[in-house]
């Protein structure tokens, strides 16, 4: 493997001198040499192998007209016998000349020619498989304008491994290539066609989950993780990558019973939870008008649920992935639909989530919802309407003393001290929105702290930063003295314990 990768890196750099046509001119001699050994009935394949893994090495530095050699490789792909090492390297020089193969002049009857190559693959080892899989993202992608009008035939290699049908030995996880191909042929269809291919597209993923759903609550419960979201990964795929935001609030819209029927049953169980929550993640098409209503729905459903299993900071504690995944969709919504998720009901008891669940350990969690109150402080950069950040200012001015108090918390012992940056960053989110106000929110919470541990004059200095960062000042200048509130707070274990007693809301003890 080191010396093939030492070739491949030769001919890079010698493609970059000389252009990648040069190499390949030269590279055709040896195959050519190779094809000849093979035909006087050596039966030798390891030569045109290695040839043509040279061939693959260089594939972005040959330009996508080249018209003199690879219309005599891809020719000779055609006639390559089906042995499993070198039909891997042959479906993975179709997936490298993608580009290639879109630009040629007889470019739709050679992507026939090469998908039954592809197919081959699938259907001849585990390791040609995956490259077929590859392969056909690949070519799916970029020549996705030529198979347009060929959905229905691609629809049936989409099926096969999917379902596993007949002798493919495409693995769930390559299979994902093969949902993503279908999905980004599907972006180029007009919107009628799109929903209909859509629908196509979901049955054979969904009929699965419907009939684990059918057998009963405790069945489904008794099911391992694994039977569950391989078709749940398989639809946030779909959702993920079909560029038609009406068809896929449609499918969401018709499918969430379903989901909602798995996330009821199977609340306890992280794995199936993450799956389902990236699933509804890359449902998310907030700039579509048409979608609002469907989206609406669907975050109110989902952030009422998923809240419920995180009512307390051992929920948390048991359930990080939970959060994360939570807390990040959460933020593409304050990205990109505030204007439908600040007026909803769940708005104001998910940032009450937020405030529960913030000082968890869990390193990504943590990070998560402390981006999401950044995004909700920080909304004031964006062109929203004066009617959506009233109803934000009306959902913190409330609950500002105790944001306050818990950042200071965090930063003073409640969190390691590695996530510094990202506390003092929404503390300076929280000063920018709310103004003066956040001074005395701040007094409130120092003046806690008992002066053995943090003097007046540390004090003072800490709230003069935190005046100046509501003013405009810039992050730097809020943490000289938030690193030394810090360092005074840490310097040994009985002064942390004091300080995060002082401020820890009662809520939280």
């Amino acid at each position: 493997t080191l010396v093939l990768v030492a070739v491949a890196d030769v001919l890079i750099d010698a493609a970059s001198v000389l252009g990648g046509d040069a190499i390949l001119r030269i590279l055709y001699v040896k195959l050519a040499e190779a094809q000849a050994c093979w035909g006087n009935g050596q039966n030798e394949w390891r030569p045109a192998e290695a040839a043509l893994f040279c061939v693959r090495a260089i594939s972005k530095y040959v330009s996508t007209d080249e018209a003199e050699v690879m219309p005599k490789i891809m020719s000779l792909l055609l006639e390559l016998p089906d042995q499993p090492q070198l039909l891997q390297t042959v479906c993975l020089i179709i997936g490298a000349y993608s580009r290639w193969l879109d630009a040629a002049s007889d470019g739709l009857a050679l992507l026939s020619s090469v998908i039954k190559v592809l197919l081959r693959g699938m259907g001849t080892s585990e390791e040609s498989a995956a490259a077929a899989a590859l392969a056909f993202r690949h070519i799916c992608d970029d020549c996705r304008k030529k198979f347009s009008g060929y959905f229905d035939d691609l629809f049936s290699i989409y099926h096969r491994a999917v379902i596993g049908e007949g002798a493919f030995k495409v693995s769930a996880e390559d299979s994902l290539h093969v949902v993503e191909a279908l999905s980004m042929v599907i972006t180029e269809l007009p919107p009628d066609q799109a929903k209909q291919a859509l629908e196509k597209l979901c049955f054979p993923v969904v009929a699965p989950l419907q009939e684990i759903i059918s057998q009963g609550p405790e069945l489904v419960g008794k099911k391992h993780s694994r039977e569950l979201t391989v078709h749940i990964d398989r639809l946030a795929y779909i959702f993920r990558y079909v560029n038609h935001p009406e068809a896929v609030a449609d499918a969401i819209h018709r499918l969430w019973p379903l989901l909602k029927a798995i996330f009821d049953v199977r609340a306890w169980e992280m794995r199936t939870m993450e799956s389902l929550c990236r699933a509804c993640k890359y449902a998310i098409f907030g700039s579509d008008p048409s979608c609002a209503l469907y989206l609406k729905s669907l975050i109110e459903a989902l952030f009422t649920h998923t809240k419920c299993l995180l009512t307390n900071i051992e929920d948390f504690t048991l359930r990080p992935d939970i959060a994360d995944d939570c807390f990040l969709l959460a933020s593409r919504c304050m990205r990109y639909c505030p204007q439908l998720f600040i007026p909803s009901e769940v708005f104001p008891s998910l940032v009450d989530c937020a405030l529960i669940g913030v000082t968890v350990q869990h390193r990504e969690a943590s990070n998560s919802i402390l981006t999401f109150l950044s995004d909700i402080f920080d909304l004031r950069k964006s062109n929203l309407e004066e009617q959506f950040l009233s109803i934000r200012d009306n959902v913190i001015a409330p609950r500002g003393p105790a944001i306050t108090r818990i950042l200071i918390a965090s930063l003073t012992g409640a969190l390691p001290s590695s996530r510094l940056e990202t506390v003092t960053y929404t503390l300076l989110s929280l000063a920018r929105a709310a103004g003066a106000a956040v001074v005395e929110w701040g007094k409130e919470s120092v003046a806690l702290i008992p002066s053995t541990a943090v003097t007046e004059v540390e004090s003072t200095t800490f709230l003069q930063a935190l005046s100046d960062a509501a003013s405009g000042v810039d992050i730097n200048t809020l943490m000289g003295p938030v690193e030394e509130l810090s360092d005074l707070c840490r310097r040994n274990r009985m002064v942390q314990e004091i300080v995060q007693g002082a401020l820890r809301p009662l809520s939280l003890k």
